[in-house]
Parts: structure tokens; C-alpha cells; sequence
């Protein structure tokens, strides 16, 4: 590895909050700094519930403004976006954006997975991409819009998801990489392109689709015009590790066979590194996923609800004047050892109008006793996110034939001591938990090693030991 000083920008999009971190390496270590946060919604708009695209715009900018001021004299060697998988926009022939991204949580999709049922046997989709239906899916998004707006897929558009549309805005490109690809439900596992069977039989142009990167690479520079400050014109943008769980497990040193891995923010993803090529004894279980990581690797995931629940609680608490954070909650929780626990998993959790009514019904209903206090809340939601954690390491375990012995954690959730020695107790092996800011990281990673400044993975590996230090917590 060269011994200068590069300095590379990540723009790390989760489905609540946004960051914008720097990441300087230097003489083999790694150093981050989140230059600017920010929180956003979705909101209604035209009948929709959609992202705040023109705010995300303008936030990504502040960071990136920020980021070059801090960079100082020195050089500017990349910067790439990640974000949450299967919300998307459209754009036109110009690059402009002609259909804001609809939030996955939008009523339109409701009932479709039985709806596409009637065309397209699940055990197939399955087969075929590797994932079974759910509503959130951008083929479910589509199949509704070609249900409820058919004539906006059929002008001259280009579908780009999320961190796509920011590296587009950016750098002009029109493209997408293999972990977003296969996470949408459009990619064959079979021919390794866009599932042309599906896309007829559900009238999707595959025109709207972009082309498919199959390994991390450089896609443009920032243009002037679009360029938030003068030290950011011509610098690459590089696409390759878009979708956020894929950048996250950029940043874990070892996925050996018996390493699990749990990305957890908003969402968690549970999973475990395939290798090179799935096999069909991992499409067994549908209620696992197979993801694209980056390098061509594969990844065998179940997906959980994560922080949401709790993040839903916050935001009510907040409203009603109740100013509290996830230190004070957690020191709160540990009041309330009893074990009782939900399925988070439970459609009624999904997108509630208040998140404390939903728990208390589920509670109600189970015959478990109701929570009253914030610290209480917080106790059964980090213990049902433990229990649900247990329970879909048990599939991956029977699926794959593997015994785990280590759960790496990583992303915000990776803070909580008390849901780190919930997820060690319940699985009977330890969790090393850290970096909280594991997709940043990530990306920041897969920068350096698309440009040659890190060869291979096993440097990349020697920074993350040398660079950041997680935390233990035994069974």
C-alpha cells in the first residue's frame, strides 16, 4: 500500500438519516470523521408517500461542501454513495429526475406478492432471483406503477436507485451495480442479467432497467455544475458496493464459514459470506435472501426488523415532548429484566401509525403484560430483536450446515451493551460488536481498493485490525 495520504468521501444513506463521512488513510490505518448528519422522512406527496429527494439533495451537499473544507490541501481521491436497496427514481434522457422515489413503506404495493401470485408461482421467483416476494421489493414497486401508472415506464426514462440518482446527479452516469441488482428481484441468478422472463410476464419494459456493473469501478467524475465545491470538480465517483449491507460487511475482517455477520440499523440483516458461487442447497428456505456483495461474492441473508421499532418510539416520545436518547433509554431498560418478547417481524409493525398502540396490542393479545414507561418499551424491543435474531440463525445455520462460533455486529445497533449481551446469551457464542459506522467504512474500502490504493483483501483486512477496535462481549 502506498505510504501518501488519501482522503475519500462516503455518503451513507440509511431510510431515517444520512451522513457524510471522510476516511483518511495513512501509513496503513484508517481514520474516519462524520463531517455532517442529517434526518429525513418520507412524506405525502401526490397522493404517495415519498422520499424528500430535493432535501436529500441538498444535505448530500452540505457534507460533501464540508468534507472538501476538511480535506484542506490535501487530495481528494474518490467519493462514492451507499443506501437502502428497492426504492428508486426515474430519470429522462437529460439526466433529470422525472419520478421521485416512492418510500417502500407506501400503500401501493400492499397484496401484491399475492397478486403476482396468480402469474408467477413463488416457488419460481425463488428459484429464479433467489429471494421470495414481499411488498417492499422494487419488482413489486414496478408491478404496481405498471398496474397504476403504466405510462410512466413507458417514456424515455432509466430506473437508478437511490445512491445511483446521487452518483448521477454528481457524475451523469445511468448505471447500477450487482448488489443492488440482485437485491430487487429483476436480477436472474441463472443468466446473471435482468430476469427477461419475469419482466414480460409482469409488462415491465426492461428498457427503464440500466446497465449492471459486475464489479466495483470508476463511473465519471463530479462535474462542475453539480459540484458543491470547487476542490470536488473532476474527482472519480465510484459505484460498487451501493446497496448499505453490502458496503457494511466491507468493513468485517473475516467471513469465514463460521462467522455470522449482523448489519443492523433500521433494518437488520442477518447473514453469512457464500463465496463466489451460490449453490442450490441455499435455496431451500424462503424466507432467506441471496444478496450481492461486492467482488462477486454472495451472501445468504435473513432480514429482520431492526431499530425501526424503537426508532418509531423515539420520534412518539418526541412529539408528546419527551426528550430522550438511546443511552437514557437503555439505562431505563435495565430496570425491566422480565423476558417476555414480540415478533417484530409481524406485518402490524411495519409501518404503524403509532408504534407504542402496536405493542401494546401485541402484548394484549398474547397475554403478556402491556409496557408503560419508555425504559420499559425499550426492554421488550431490544429482547424480541434478540429472540428474532436467535431464531433466524437457527435457518442459516440449517441451511448452510454450518456452526457458527462469533457474530460480528456492526452498524448503530452495535452501541446497545444490552442488546449486544441479549444476542451473546441467546446464541451461546460471542458477539464482537463495532464499528458503529460500518457502511461508511465500508465504502470507503471498496474506494480505495477499486483505485489500487489497497490491493486485495487481505490489506484491507490489516486496516480494519489496525484502524478500529471492536468490542467482545462472551455467551
Amino acid at each position: 500500500m502506498a505510504e501518501d495520504t488519501k482522503t475519500f468521501i462516503a455518503m451513507d444513506l440509511g431510510a431515517s438519516r444520512g451522513r457524510v463521512v471522510t476516511g483518511v488513510l495513512r501509513d496503513g490505518c484508517l481514520s474516519i470523521e462524520v463531517v455532517h448528519r442529517f434526518e429525513h422522512a418520507a412524506q405525502p406527496a401526490g397522493g404517495r408517500k415519498r422520499w424528500d429527494f430535493e432535501l436529500i439533495n441538498r444535505e448530500i451537499d452540505r457534507g460533501l461542501f464540508a468534507a472538501a473544507e476538511r480535506a484542506g490541501g490535501g487530495e481528494i481521491a474518490s467519493l462514492s454513495c451507499d443506501s437502502w436497496a428497492q426504492d428508486f427514481g426515474l430519470v429522462d434522457e437529460a439526466g433529470r429526475l422525472a419520478y421521485a422515489p416512492v418510500c417502500y413503506r407506501d400503500s401501493r404495493t400492499q397484496g401484491m406478492p399475492g397478486i403476482l401470485a396468480k402469474t408467477l408461482p413463488p416457488g419460481e421467483i425463488f428459484r429464479q432471483n433467489g429471494s421470495t416476494l414481499s411488498p417492499i421489493t422494487t419488482l413489486c414497486q414496478l408491478a404496481a406503477m405498471v398496474r397504476d401508472e403504466p405510462e410512466v415506464l413507458h417514456r424515455p426514462v432509466t430506473l437508478l436507485f437511490v445512491a445511483d440518482l446521487i452518483h448521477s446527479r454528481l457524475c451523469g452516469s445511468r448505471v447500477t451495480d450487482a448488489t443492488f441488482a440482485t437485491a430487487s428481484q429483476l436480477r436472474s441468478l441463472r443468466h446473471d442479467g435482468w430476469n427477461r422472463e419475469i419482466l414480460l410476464k409482469l409488462g415491465i419494459p426492461q428498457g427503464v432497467l440500466p446497465p449492471v456493473l459486475k464489479a466495483p469501478a470508476v463511473i465519471g467524475r463530479v462535474r462542475a455544475e453539480a459540484a458543491p465545491h470547487p476542490r470536488l470538480i473532476g474527482v472519480p465517483v465510484i459505484a460498487g458496493a451501493g446497496h448499505d449491507t453490502a458496503a457494511a460487511s466491507a468493513a468485517i475482517p473475516s467471513l469465514g464459514d463460521g462467522t455470522l455477520f449482523l448489519i443492523l440499523g433500521t433494518w437488520a440483516m442477518l447473514g453469512c459470506c457464500l463465496g463466489a458461487e451460490p449453490q442450490e442447497r441455499h435455496l431451500t428456505d424462503d424466507s432467506l435472501a441471496l444478496l450481492g456483495l461486492p467482488w462477486r461474492r454472495w451472501g445468504l441473508f435473513a432480514g429482520c426488523t431492526g431499530m425501526w421499532p424503537l426508532q418509531e418510539c423515539l420520534r412518539e416520545w418526541s412529539t408528546g415532548g419527551l426528550d430522550l436518547g438511546y443511552e437514557a433509554l437503555e439505562l431505563a431498560a435495565q430496570k425491566f429484566p422480565s423476558e417476555i418478547a414480540v415478533d417484530l417481524g409481524a406485518p402490524r409493525f411495519f409501518a404503524p401509525s403509532r408504534m407504542t398502540e402496536a405493542i401494546a396490542t401485541a402484548c394484549r393479545e398474547s397475554g403478556l403484560s402491556v409496557p408503560a414507561a419508555p425504559g420499559e418499551f425499550t426492554a421488550l424491543i431490544l429482547r424480541s430483536l434478540a429472540w428474532g435474531i436467535a431464531g433466524n440463525t437457527r435457518r442459516l445455520a440449517a441451511v448452510t450446515g454450518r456452526d457458527f462460533t462469533l457474530l460480528r455486529l456492526v452498524g448503530g445497533g452495535s452501541r446497545s451493551g444490552m442488546l449486544c449481551r441479549r444476542l451473546a446469551a441467546n446464541l451461546g457464542f460471542p458477539v464482537l460488536a463495532g464499528p458503529a459506522e460500518a457502511t461508511a467504512i465500508g465504502n470507503i474500502l471498496v474506494q480505495a481498493r477499486t483505485l489500487g490504493v489497497l490491493r486485495g483483501e487481505n490489506e484491507t483486512a490489516e486496516v480494519l485490525e489496525r484502524s478500529f477496535a471492536p468490542l467482545m462481549v462472551e455467551a
